[in-house]
């Protein structure tokens, strides 16, 4: 059984968004970790933009700034989900 996981280990999964061929493994979780900050910080200015619009009545129609609240909303419950059946990447060191 460990022969098995061992093989599996040094290729991908078949989920991944970046092959292990094109990022050395030590780079890879680093990058990973980088791309979700910078998904996280670039949500966040979106939405502190969305609700100071929201709570200024600084827009006639609200439908945009709510609409961004929801896609974020959406986005981070993904990115939550990914972190949790992420444990494995970790172990094999490969950006899922």
């Amino acid at each position: 059984m460990e022969e098995g996981l061992a093989n599996t280990s040094a290729s991908a999964p078949p989920h991944s968004l970046i092959p292990n061929s094109l990022i050395p493994n030590s780079l890879s979780m680093s990058l990973c970790t980088t791309i979700k900050s910078l998904v996280i910080v670039a949500l966040i200015a979106l939405d502190w933009a969305a609700i100071h619009d929201i709570l200024k009545a600084n827009e006639p129609d609200y439908f945009l700034e709510y609409f961004a609240l929801a896609i974020s909303l959406v986005i981070v419950i993904l990115l939550g989900i990914h972190s949790y059946l992420d444990k494995k990447a970790k172990k094999t060191g490969t950006c899922v």
